[in-house]
């Protein structure tokens, strides 16, 4: 609905005024899926620059992206192949090659509770995703983004802590 989605929004925005933001300092993402592919919906920049591919009203490919992969975890192995067509678009080297090495990822982000593009997107980029549910199914797909050579192990554990409080607070606003 608009005035959920309204409200995703404020969320967003109201998080990236919190202090694990500030400790982190990067951009926070929103998107939601629109045929088959990642709508990004909302965007707080970083106020130190990060290159990124997407931006509000940009659509990208499930398969590349934290906030795609966080979508679509929880759908049918058979739904979500329908929305890939092979051969996969591959703007970097570390993009996955096949479906079968996306369905893969998609285990490994339902035990974690987290997706990641590792320079899948962009070189130099890394973004963690987590989906955030609506209803009962994840409706969003909230990311961080952050150059590679930032992201060390005590930064990528912060973020996952922001994340984990934004689904949390967000969840409530949407319920």
């Amino acid at each position: 609905s608009c005035s959920g989605r309204l409200s995703a929004l404020e969320s967003l925005a109201h998080m990236s005024h919190g202090v694990v933001v500030h400790l982190v300092a990067l951009c926070y993402q929103l998107g939601v899926l629109d045929r088959g592919r990642v709508l990004y919906i909302a965007k707080v920049d970083s106020p130190q620059p990060v290159r990124l591919t997407s931006s509000i009203g940009k659509t990208l490919p499930i398969h590349y992206t934290a906030i795609g992969k966080a979508l679509v975890s929880e759908m049918d192995e058979e739904k979500v192949r329908a929305m890939l067509h092979e051969p996969l678009e591959r703007p970097t080297d570390a993009t996955v090659r096949t479906a079968d090495e996306f369905i893969a990822q998609l285990a490994e982000i339902r035990n974690e509770g987290f997706a990641y593009d590792r320079e899948e997107a962009t070189k130099a980029v890394q973004c963690i995703g987590i989906g955030i549910r609506s209803h009962g199914t994840i409706q969003y797909g909230l990311s961080v983004t952050t150059p590679s050579y930032r992201l060390t192990e005590d930064k990528q554990e912060l973020i996952k802590e922001a994340l984990a409080r934004a689904k949390r607070h967000m969840e409530r606003v949407l319920a």
